[in-house]
């Protein structure tokens, strides 16, 4: 009986520390997802600013006096 309750241990630590590393392993992902998201925000920031800019300048030019 104990060599059972021994296996039966070990295998909840060994799923304990699969289930770990898979949390661990998405934890990982979702940070990079977050990194990546945050830089290409500010990118966007910038050409819909540069856009808006190019677009006023152009109104602004060619608009008859």
């Amino acid at each position: 009986m104990k060599t059972m309750q021994a296996e039966y241990r070990s295998d909840l630590a060994t799923l304990a520390k699969d289930i770990a590393d898979r949390n661990t392993e998405a934890a990982e992902r979702n940070a990079r997802a977050v990194d990546r998201m945050a830089r290409w925000g500010w990118w966007q920031i910038g050409i819909a600013i540069a856009a808006i800019g190019l677009a006023t300048g152009l109104i602004l030019h060619f608009m008859p006096a």
